[in-house]
């Protein structure tokens, strides 16, 4: 099975390479993309329910075995239920997970990158944070996704939009509201000033404030502080161990590479860059709370596959860059699936 996972997303990178590199019809793009990207989730799909604690959860709650469906956030119990309308079949159902966070994903980077968007997507498949998302924190990584599409919204100012979508993502996993504060920080890197560095801490005091002395009693926000306070005594009581593994090998390529050739980066790739930055930073908040700091560096990881092409090919040009891109997919993907994979969630 882990020899059709690698060469399935090979078969990714590569069809990413070749739509980068050919002039092909946007709309022959985006058709094509979607039916590589359905191939690829019907395989990860097809795995055994039970391999992975979470997945069995997620089963559970499909199948409202679970008794844990009054703490999931609404809109991830109503997208439980709309897929149990349709179908009973758990392979079914993992199948339309994986579609829809797939899908989703690649909307985010098409609206970044445009005709590059399948071959971001190949070097995403290539990565730690993948596998985690599609078979371990299936919930905040759907949530991480939606504020991803919800910023790329608010960046081309379609406000109505990306504040639904941040209804979404805070509505399927609470932790999005820890998340956004490092978005906010990146923001306000993306441009700094005094008045920005002044704002920045009277809005970091007043959440503090907030969440310790009026959420408790504020009917919409109380569950939620709730759920943090439960997750924060979980993490110190039943995970204390945290290191500096193997998740953060991009991290470290990102800023050294961004750190030596931050001129040669177009604006649009720095914004990302500094947002990226304020979601890492925060994270390193949390160092000895391994719950809190890994669901937030999740987002963080979830932006590093386009952070790494865009920094390819500032560099290398754009076809140069496509080939480092597609020459450093196929690299991970192997590491990734044959060598940490089988230690950790590829249990296929």
């Amino acid at each position: 099975m882990l020899e059709l996972l690698f060469f399935a997303n090979i078969a990714t990178i590569t069809a990413g390479l070749v739509m980068a590199t050919t002039n092909i019809k946007r709309e022959s793009l985006i058709f094509f993309s979607l039916v590589v990207i359905t191939v690829q989730s019907i395989i990860i799909g097809l795995r055994d329910p039970l391999m992975m604690t979470d997945t069995r959860e997620y089963v559970a709650l499909f199948y409202g075995s679970s008794g844990f469906e009054d703490q999931i956030e609404p809109f991830f119990m109503a997208l439980l239920y709309s897929i149990r309308f349709f179908t009973e079949r758990v392979d079914v159902f993992l199948i339309i997970l994986a579609i829809i966070l797939n899908v989703l994903y690649f909307i985010f980077i098409y609206s970044i990158v445009g005709r590059y968007a399948l071959l971001a997507f190949g070097l995403f498949g290539s990565t730690f944070i993948y596998w985690l998302v599609h078979v371990q924190i299936i919930r905040s990584g759907l949530a991480s996704i939606l504020l991803l599409i919800c910023i790329s919204l608010l960046a081309n100012k379609k406000i109505r939009r990306g504040v639904l979508f941040f209804a979404l993502s805070i509505g399927t996993h609470f932790s999005i509201g820890v998340i956004s504060i490092g978005v906010f920080l990146g923001y306000m890197f993306s441009r700094p000033n005094i008045k920005r560095a002044a704002v920045t801490l009277a809005v970091l005091i007043i959440a503090f404030l907030a969440y310790e002395f009026a959420a408790p009693n504020i009917p919409f926000l109380a569950p939620w502080k709730r759920r943090l306070d439960a997750y924060a005594y979980y993490a110190e009581t039943e995970f204390i161990q945290s290191s500096f593994g193997y998740m953060y090998a991009y991290f470290v390529v990102i800023l050294a590479g961004f750190l030596a050739s931050w001129k040669r980066q177009d604006e649009k790739t720095k914004f990302l860059f500094n947002i990226y930055m304020g979601v890492v930073i925060l994270s390193f908040m949390f160092w000895f709370n391994i719950l809190y700091r890994d669901r937030v560096f999740a987002f963080a990881q979830l932006m590093e596959p386009l952070l790494l092409m865009q920094l390819f090919m500032n560099n290398f040009g754009r076809k140069g860059g496509a080939l480092v891109t597609f020459a450093f997919g196929i690299l991970t993907s192997s590491f990734v699936i044959f060598v940490w994979g089988p230690r950790t969630v590829l249990l296929f």
